[in-house]
Formats: C-alpha cells, sequence, structure tokens
C-alpha cells in the first residue's frame, strides 16, 4: 500500500512539474525550485538579483498551496485530524520519517537527489540538447527522484515545497525544516559548479564572453568587407581614370577632323 502510494504522489509531482514548466518555462524559466535556481546562479545561467526574485515567488507559492490544501481539508475534516494529514505529507527525518531515517542519511539523501534534479534541468536545457524534450526529462526525473527518496523522509528535493507543509503542519515538522534547505541548496550548488566546469552554455541565451566575442567577430567581418568595397571603389576609380586618359591619347593622336560645312573650312584647290 506504501509503495502504491509513493508511487502515486512521484507521478503526480512530475505531472504537475510538467505542466508547470510547458505553461511557464518561458517567465521564469522552469524555475519553482529555490535549489535548481541556485544551481542556474552559479551555472551563469541566471542573475543573482533575478534569482532572489525567483526564490521569493518560489516560497510564497508553496505557503499559498498549502494554505489551500489546509482550507480545503477543513472543510472535510477536524482540526486535529487536519493537522495529521498536513504532517504526514511533511518532510522529516527520525521519527517524522517512514524508515525512522537518521538526519545524516536524509542529509545524504536530498543531497544527493536534488543535484541529480539540478544536473538533469540544466543538461535538458543544454546548447545541443532537445528544447521540446527538456520538460518531459525534468518531469520523469523529479517522479523517479521522489520514489526513491520518499521512503526516507517523504520526498523534498525542494526546500520551498518542504517550507510550505512545514509551516501549516506545526512545530515538529518546522523544527527539522533547516535540513530540507541545508541537503537540496548544497545539491543545487555542487550540480552549478560541475555544470560550470564542464563548459556547457544556455541554448537561449549565450554568456557575455560569448556575446562578446560574437560582436567582434561581428565587427572584424564589417570592418573586411568595407575595405573590400573601398579597395573595389578605388580600383574602378582607376580604371575610369585610365579609361579617360585612354580617350584623351586617342583624340591628341588623330587630331580634330575637318568639318566640311563649317564656315571658313579649307576647300582643296583641285575643286
Amino acid at each position: 500500500m506504501f509503495a502504491t502510494e509513493v508511487i502515486d504522489s512521484a507521478l503526480g509531482f512530475g505531472l504537475g512539474l510538467l505542466a508547470a514548466v510547458v505553461a511557464f518555462g518561458h517567465v521564469s524559466g522552469g524555475h519553482f525550485n529555490p535549489a535548481v535556481t541556485l544551481a542556474a546562479v552559479v551555472a551563469g545561467r541566471t542573475a543573482p538579483g533575478s534569482a532572489i526574485g525567483c526564490v521569493l515567488a518560489q516560497v510564497l507559492g508553496a505557503l499559498s498551496a498549502a494554505g489551500v490544501l489546509w482550507a480545503v481539508l477543513m472543510t472535510l475534516l477536524d482540526t486535529s485530524t487536519t493537522a495529521q494529514v498536513i504532517a504526514g505529507v511533511s518532510n522529516g527525518f527520525g521519527a517524522n520519517s517512514a524508515s525512522q531515517a537518521g538526519w545524516t542519511t536524509v542529509l545524504l539523501v536530498e543531497f544527493v537527489a536534488t543535484a541529480l534534479l539540478a544536473l538533469v534541468v540544466l543538461g535538458s536545457t543544454a546548447p545541443r540538447a532537445n528544447a521540446v524534450l527538456a520538460p518531459i526529462a525534468m518531469a520523469a526525473a523529479l517522479a523517479f527522484l521522489l520514489t526513491v527518496t520518499a521512503p526516507f523522509d517523504g520526498g523534498s528535493l525542494n526546500p520551498a515545497r518542504s517550507t510550505g507543509a512545514a509551516v501549516v503542519a506545526g512545530s515538529s515538522p518546522l523544527g527539522q525544516l533547516w535540513l530540507f534547505w541545508a541537503a537540496p541548496l548544497l545539491g543545487g550548488l555542487v550540480a552549478g559548479l560541475a555544470h560550470r566546469a564542464a563548459g556547457l552554455r544556455s541554448p537561449r541565451t549565450g554568456t557575455a564572453p560569448d556575446a562578446a566575442h560574437q560582436d567582434s567577430a561581428l565587427e572584424d567581418g564589417t570592418d573586411h568587407d568595407g575595405a573590400v568595397q573601398g579597395r573595389t571603389l578605388e580600383d574602378g576609380a582607376v580604371q575610369d581614370s585610365t579609361a579617360q586618359d585612354s580617350t584623351a591619347q586617342d583624340s591628341t593622336a588623330q587630331g580634330p577632323a575637318a568639318d566640311p560645312t563649317r564656315p571658313g573650312a579649307e576647300r582643296d584647290p583641285s575643286a
């Protein structure tokens, strides 16, 4: 029963991410996770200033979603049962873990899983990657990794998601929230560094050095074309001048032709 619930939940998160990336990827770059946003900043994909706004929006969105879930459950259940349900979908370790996993185990699991997720996100948007398949790759990676991590800590990989559930659930999950910020952010940091070290670049926006190199090459090409055109014009002018000189020399050699109809023109004495 637990395995079925884990798979259903993982598929739900994966399909939700797929829809969100397709619908809003052109607005935010598909960032719905502070750890992925950090990886994008480290990899040179996102400006730090923009990243701050993204993270704030992610946390506010998670809090809003958790609040809506609470309100819906309150129409069906009493307060105590609603709190238990919310706590059940929160992330935790030790007594709050389905497998009673310790904090060191959960830290390692979240770190590795989030790093893999961030690498998939960065890699699926690499220059030679298929942009159409990128949302599918992200969704599949998230669903798979949540299936693996859920038995340990409920499956997070997203500090914003953990924050929303912990705030609504109460004191116990909230006291363990630090781990679900530290581990995913560390995973995102490592993924960003690895991606940057591999020399990969965004397919949609080149880095500043690349743009400067392209501009320089374009200017060099323009200067070369201008020089070629200038030489062509000069060669044409020289040819025109040579033709004119040749015409003048021919005219001088022949002398002026006598016009028999002109007054005062000399006539042939034998006429």
